[in-house]
């Protein structure tokens, strides 16, 4: 039975909703590429930065409580300013532990110095990593990225599926040599199917592209051949959604799409209650 999203708003690190008793609040962000300090010119001058977004999640948690407010990422947290070249993603990795990030998946540009050097980051990560349309079987990545996870925020379970892009198409030469790419569609239904069993509410943290990308394509492509996922939370277009958007599943049933633009200019506050 699909769960009835309540509430989606997108906050400029800004102001902060109000409603009634929730079930779950889901802060997410997606592609904040390195952009460690607030935007000093510009279409975005003066938004983003991770000290705001910092003061924003202890906001959110402090209004709702930590034990119903997950916080999620869709990949690409690294690459996009000179902190990631001299510190080499370990300060982003640093800063996304003290924010309080539990669950992300791999954008292509994680991998920019090699599978190696982000299986070392990611021994330092206090969040999980998810990624199923790719195999890391025989690489150092083995032991830190799984198709899945489970996390219970109140009284509530929450599954979720990590899914990326084509990273042949978009990594250089060889970067990205020994991971095995698989069916995404059939993946994540694979672990859909699964979770929904058990699961209030079962979230997909896509790198995809809202409605461009390869293979069996972006997030508006592949929802309708999805089943069994309630949430899509995407990265990788840089797309600027103002409000969720609603399609159909291959069951015919609700689901929701939603993405964040880039830089951390804007944070997702999701406010979701009778799952």
């Amino acid at each position: 039975m699909k769960r009835n999203i309540f509430l989606s708003v997108f906050v400029f690190l800004a102001a902060i909703v109000t409603s009634a008793a929730q079930d779950l609040v889901i802060l997410h962000t997606n592609d904040t590429h390195s952009q460690i300090d607030v935007q000093k010119s510009g279409e975005y001058k003066g938004l983003g930065g991770v000290e705001r977004r910092y003061n924003l999640f202890q906001e959110i948690i402090g209004k709702y409580g930590r034990e119903i407010v997950l916080i999620l990422d869709a990949g690409d947290y690294n690459q996009g300013s000179p902190y990631f070249t001299e510190y080499n993603g370990d300060l982003e990795v640093s800063l996304m532990n003290a924010l309080g990030y539990e669950v992300t998946t791999l954008g292509n540009h994680e991998f920019d110095n090699g599978i190696e050097e982000l299986a070392r980051r990611l021994e330092k990560a206090e969040y999980q990593t998810v990624c199923c349309n790719y195999s890391f079987r025989g690489t150092p990545l083995a032991k830190h990225v799984k198709p899945y996870t489970v996390l219970v925020k109140g009284d509530k379970t929450i599954g979720i599926i990590g899914a990326t892009t084509d990273l042949e198409r978009v990594s250089d030469k060889g970067i990205v040599d020994g991971i095995k790419q698989l069916n995404t569609v059939k993946m994540i239904n694979k672990y859909a199917r699964k979770l929904a069993r058990k699961c209030d509410l079962v979230i997909l943290l896509s790198h995809r592209g809202y409605d461009t990308g390869t293979e069996t394509g972006a997030d508006m492509a592949i929802a309708p051949q999805l089943r069994n996922v309630d949430l899509i939370i995407g990265g990788h277009s840089h797309t600027f959604l103002s409000s969720p958007v609603e399609m159909k599943d291959a069951d015919g049933q609700r689901i929701v799409i939603v993405q964040d633009g880039w830089g951390g200019v804007n944070v997702g506050l999701m406010v979701i209650n009778a799952l």
